[in-house]
């Protein structure tokens, strides 16, 4: 994929990060539980307590955080991140960082740390940011973060992955997650559709129109155990055996499954559907014509 291609589907994605990121705050509202402790170092512990002693969080704070509430922590840490205390701005930011680590990674597997070290390794570190937001949004399931998860494959051109996380956002919805509002909905839904029709012009390989093919409708066609499913498996069981011997034949019979496919289905598909379609088999064509 060219630079310029690249930089047209990040700009176009960041337009939607904003609303993403209030999401954040609707997360927040998650229920405390008082009994529920964490394993954390004590050094943590001690900078965690200093903060919210310094910071003048409360009394009850400090006593929850001394009591390694979960919740507690969270809340702390994030104060951390976002206002650090004068003079001491990377320190309580790592610590805060640390602090979300020892939580998400550990017994706590506490999602909303995880959605934090989402957003703080996204500019630096996107593979531990895509990391992060894929474990909080299928965990929670947690809607932004599926989205958030899509976003940043889509920077990095993995589009498959971007449309799947994306369309995963749209229609968590359907199974009551606590984590899914009508407004994360509609972010996710038009990202989707703008990634979608940007593909439509962005020079792609075969492998990748290949896997891009089965997320580019957010209804989710071919469906699985359709005829048009089994039709599709077929020609890409065809597609892998070229790609493993390089015989000729299975390509030519892979063409044939599409040619049907395409003649079959041409009005179920979207638009990126028929455009990937037709460039994949343009490409299998004149790979079959360079052979012969």
């Amino acid at each position: 994929m060219s630079l310029i291609a690249k930089n047209i589907v990040k700009a176009l994605l960041y337009s939607f990060l904003l609303l993403a990121l209030a999401q954040i705050s609707h997360a927040d509202k998650e229920r405390s539980d008082d009994n529920n402790s964490a394993k954390i170092p004590a050094t943590l512990l001690s900078t965690a307590l200093n903060y919210a002693v310094q910071s003048g969080l409360g009394e009850g704070v400090v006593q929850r955080v001394y009591d390694k509430n979960i919740d507690a922590l969270y809340r702390v840490a994030k104060s951390m991140y976002a206002n650090p205390r004068q003079n001491q701005d990377e320190d309580d930011k790592l610590t805060s960082v640390q602090i979300f680590h020892a939580l998400a990674d550990g017994e706590e597997h506490h999602i909303l740390s995880m959605i934090q070290l989402g957003f703080a390794y996204a500019e630096e570190d996107k593979s531990q940011a895509i990391q992060y937001f894929v474990q909080a949004g299928e965990d929670g399931p947690h809607q932004a973060s599926l989205y958030n998860a899509g976003r940043l494959f889509a920077e990095e051109g993995e589009f498959a992955a971007a449309l799947g996380y994306m369309r995963a956002a749209v229609s968590l919805p359907d199974s009551n997650s606590e984590y899914s509002s009508d407004k994360m909905t509609d972010t996710a839904k038009a990202g989707y559709n703008s990634l979608n029709i940007q593909l439509q012009q962005v020079e792609l390989g075969l492998n990748e129109m290949v896997a891009i093919f089965p997320y580019a409708d957010l209804k989710g066609f071919p469906q699985e155990g359709s005829k048009a499913d089994k039709l599709w498996n077929e020609a890409m069981t065809l597609f892998e055996s070229f790609g493993k011997n390089k015989k000729i034949s299975d390509l030519e019979a892979c063409v044939k499954k599409l040619s049907d496919f395409q003649m079959q289905h041409d009005k179920n598909m979207t638009a990126l559907q028929t455009s990937l379609l037709r460039r994949i088999l343009t490409t299998a064509l004149d790979i079959m014509s360079n052979e012969l």
